[in-house]
């Protein structure tokens, strides 16, 4: 073939993975145009032919339906003509849209033949039985038939064999035997890959890379992903379904492993009257198959099918009953999953409508194995973190403005810092870390966990007071700063060892994993936004908990983007580096403090950002700046915490964030990281101003003390709750404590229950507020306040302003006062009053306390031209 080939894949399954192979093995020896993922509608079609140029000299495409309209193939043979096409099989797909018809599918595929070259090339499946129902109109060109079970055909596959890698086979080229392999499971993979081998052949590829571009293809997700967690296989083919997939799949499963086979199936979508039928075939189809147990699944908030006949024909055609069960909520089904015994080699197979998210499932059953292996072992944090490195070596583990480090990199800077650590002659045991905010202060944290020692984070732009408070505290063995922090250390500590990190030597060697799951973690201070900073004590088990509730909760996966936006030495840090380094996911840290606002949105665009986590003050700001909606598309979950949101927040969410992008409103003090989250979609009813806290997360429960209406204090009942508060036994008493052998903490927070059983947020029971992610105490600001002689008498109160949570200072003073500078003892900015209100007196209630109610109902007098902000 003289001319450029143009490829178009059309077919009932295996249109991705086909282009996939098929533009893998052309890529070996030309510059490939392949179509985005699945985007096989006309609208993506005409957007492909403004993207090719004349350095393609090779074009594979995926041609599809929308909506199932009839003449969509051949829109897109019209807007670019291809001269090879394939038809990958005809199968029982949108039987509903077709009046139950497979010759009306045929048909609508068969637009691709009389939309082609009608002197090109076509490639058919000759173990498919409905392809003889294609119409070829006035095609004139080469037909090429392959398959594995068919004698006669051109291109011919032999010998199949299931390995834990994939599928092996024979296939004849130039009357030589040569065997292939693919990294996926399945015969109608082998039939996938068979087209892309004729084509390769065809185009005079020598067998060599047409072996090389099978073994590397881009897999395409959710299509027969394997993935192994201490033992158990879980086989991920959720993408989308039709009847002749789900039965592949189930061949697939049948004929896997050897240990126990679980069928997970959710309904097929779009068969219309045909539904119940064609779920019982499937059931039937099952029973005669090497499957041990079913669980089938329909969400009833969205119907899509009827998988429980799947189910009933299994049982009638001699399928145990007692391993058959349907579930209709997916927590129930999860519910399901996690209390039946689970087998070391047991093998699962998750399938169903894309409408069922599917992959959900696979990512929380996933997520709760890896997890239970590591409690299960007593490992530590750097014991998942070395599964990590070892089963994604060379994805990109850290990408800053100034840092791209895969898992393998990050893991050799660890080792650099740790064997740095374990040269000291003194045992290290407590280790501060004064670094910028970027990917070497993350190495530092794993490298002094790695070397059983724990870490406390600071941040430079800290006041000196509290810096220095904080280190008296501690008493640290070692501090690890780097050269934009190195000055500001020696100044504020100087008996203190240091180790620059940009000046270590290069040593990468690997060192043992020295914690377990009983060393100490971390340190990190909070509160005390004058004198008593609290250093809040956790362990790697505690983590490792927390880390497991807040990656079911985000389904986080590999291929996930995690931003971190907030300082390191709070909590939020905490859960976004860890989540996002022991799952395999891709970290993202960047400081607006630094770099500013609209650098941070193009961040975020940029990089595709997938997880979104700040504080809900953060969300406003970011948000308002942000022009369009683009700038956010690539989020698909939006995580507040650290301050109370609001219905306000909710909104921007509705109106700036693509329609599968789901919120989460979480809470937890640094005391217990994790206890309750909110997460709701676009289609949630939001009344109340403010949004609830959400429902207690795994093995937490919420208690609130003195309760009267259902409201008290928040309590919270967890194992994992802090240890203790560093060198202040009298407060741990007072925080912590043991009854009936279970372990509470006591937040100081104001909850009520709600009639559904959230928790609603109600304040602080001593005047604590959050702004920004930082507690606030408003009595000890009123302190700091009344220092200036010229104040009588002063409030201060948390109000909302534009949407936003300031601090509003009421003094009574003889003139209006002008306040020049912000008290060094604040740790942060937002910590001083934002707006001073002049007021004649401070109303006080019958029994001599601060009305506050009728400061902020405006019920005395004040003059509006006396205040002024503080800006």
């Amino acid at each position: 073939m003289t001319e450029r080939p143009v490829i178009a894949i059309t077919g009932s399954k295996g249109k991705t993975t086909t282009k996939e192979m098929v533009a893998s093995v052309l890529n070996q020896q030309w510059h490939v145009f392949k179509s985005f993922q699945n985007g096989n509608c006309p609208y993506f079609t005409e957007k492909y032919k403004t993207e090719i140029n004349a350095t393609h000299e090779a074009i594979v495409l995926e041609y599809g339906l929308t909506k199932y309209q009839p003449d969509d193939i051949k829109k897109s043979c019209e807007l670019i003509k291809p001269n090879i096409g394939i038809i990958t099989n005809i199968g029982k797909e949108a039987l509903g849209c077709f009046a139950g018809s497979i010759k009306n599918i045929a048909m609508a595929k068969s637009e691709l033949i009389k939309g082609m070259n009608s002197n090109g090339v076509l490639l058919l499946n000759g173990d498919d039985e409905n392809s003889k129902l294609l119409e070829f109109g006035g095609f004139k060109g080469d037909v090429i038939y392959v398959g594995a079970k068919t004698q006669s055909v051109d291109y011919r596959a032999s010998h199949l064999e299931y390995t834990d890698e994939g599928m092996v086979f024979e296939v004849a080229l130039n009357n030589h035997l040569h065997i292939f392999q693919i990294p996926l499971w399945g015969e109608h993979n082998v039939i996938n890959a068979l087209f892309a081998i004729a084509i390769g052949d065809r185009l005079g590829l020598s067998v060599a890379q047409l072996k090389k571009g099978l073994s590397e293809f881009e897999k395409p997700p959710h299509r027969m992903g394997v993935h192994r967690v201490g033992g158990v296989t879980l086989i991920d083919d959720t993408f989308n379904v039709s009847v002749e997939a789900m039965k592949a799949a189930i061949d697939v499963l049948s004929a896997v492993g050897k240990g126990q086979k679980i069928a997970v199936l959710g309904s097929i979508a779009w068969l219309g009257d045909y539904s119940i039928h064609e779920h019982r075939a499937i059931g039937e189809y099952l029973a005669n198959k090497n499957i041990d147990y079913l669980y089938t699944f329909d969400d009833a908030k969205k119907p899509l099918g009827n998988a429980e006949e799947i189910g009933k024909r299994a049982i009638e055609c001699g399928f145990s009953a007692d391993r058959v069960l349907h579930l209709s909520d997916r927590k129930a089904l999860h519910k399901a999953l996690l209390t039946r015994k689970i087998q070391s080699t047991d093998i699962y197979l998750f399938k169903g409508a894309n409408g069922l998210r599917m992959d959900v499932s696979v990512q929380y059953f996933k997520n709760y194995l890896h997890f239970l292996d590591i409690t299960i072992q007593k490992q530590s944090i750097l014991h998942r973190f070395k599964k990590m490195v070892e089963q994604f070596p060379n994805q990109v583990a850290i990408h800053s403005l100034n840092y791209k480090w895969s898992y393998q990199n990050l893991n050799k800077e660890i080792n650099k810092i740790a064997n740095a650590l374990l040269q000291r002659q003194i045992k290290v045991k407590r280790v501060v870390l004064l670094m910028k905010h970027d990917a070497p202060m993350i190495a530092a944290m794993l490298a002094v966990l790695k070397v059983n020692a724990l870490y406390v984070p600071l941040d430079k732009n800290t006041s000196h007071p509290r810096l220095v408070k904080i280190i008296n505290d501690i008493n640290p063995d070692l501090m690890i700063v780097d050269c934009t922090t190195f000055i500001l250390a020696k100044t504020l500590f100087e008996n203190i060892p240091v180790l620059i990190e940009d000046e270590l030597s290069k040593d990468y060697r690997e060192c043992s994993i020295l914690c377990t799951s009983e060393s100490n973690a971390y340190i990190l201070y909070t509160s005390g936004t004058t004198n008593h900073p609290k250093g809040v004590l956790q362990n790697h088990l505690n983590l490792l908990h927390y880390n497991r509730v807040y990656s079911n909760s985000l389904q986080i996966a590999h291929f996930d983007k995690v931003s971190i936006m907030l300082s390191f030495a709070y909590d939020s840090a905490v859960m976004d580096i860890y989540v996002a380094l022991l799952n395999g996911a891709t970290l993202y840290p960047f400081s607006i403090n630094e770099n500013g606002i609209e650098p941070c949105i193009q961040f975020v665009k940029n990089n595709s950002i997938s997880i979104f986590h700040t504080t809900p003050t953060v969300f406003r700001v970011l948000v308002h700046a942000s022009s369009f909606c683009s700038d956010w598309m690539s989020v698909r979950m939006v995580v507040l915490g650290g301050e109370v949101a609001r219905k306000h927040d909710f909104l921007l969410y509705k109106k700036f964030f693509p329609d599968g992008c789901r919120f989460i409103n979480g809470y937890g003090p640094t005391e217990a990281t994790v206890c309750m989250q909110y997460v709701i979609d676009k289609t949630t009813e939001v009344e109340n101003e403010f949004l609830p806290l959400g429902y207690p997360v795994k093995n937490t429960e919420i208690i609130l003390l003195n309760m009267g209406n259902e409201s008290g204090e928040i309590v919270i009942e967890c194992p994992h709750v802090a240890l203790r508060y560093w060198n202040d036994e009298v407060l741990s008493r007072q925080k912590f404590y043991y009854e009936n052998g279970k372990r509470f903490y006591k937040t100081g927070d104001l909850g009520k229950r709600l009639e559904n059983g959230m928790i609603d947020y109600k304040g602080r029971m001593d005047h604590q507020v959050k702004i920004r992610g930082d507690k606030i105490i408003l009595t000890e600001i009123e302190e700091i306040l009344l220092r200036d002689k010229r104040i009588k008498g002063v409030v201060v109160l948390a109000e909302e302003h534009n949407h936003d949570l300031i601090l509003v200072a009421y003094y009574v003073a003889d003139h209006v006062l002008v306040f020049e500078s912000v008290d060094e003892n604040l740790i942060a900015f937002q910590q001083w009053p934002a707006l001073f209100v002049k007021v004649t007196h401070i109303p006080f209630t019958a029994n001599g306390k601060v009305d506050r109610k009728k400061l902020f109902l405006n019920e005395i007098h004040r003059t509006y031209s006396e205040a002024h902000f503080y800006f």
